[in-house]
């Protein structure tokens, strides 16, 4: 689950 974390921050700080 921890690696799924990272992985779905780094969509959203695009979004930002």
């Amino acid at each position: 689950t921890k690696g799924v974390l990272p992985t779905l921050k780094r969509p959203l700080n695009q979004l930002m």
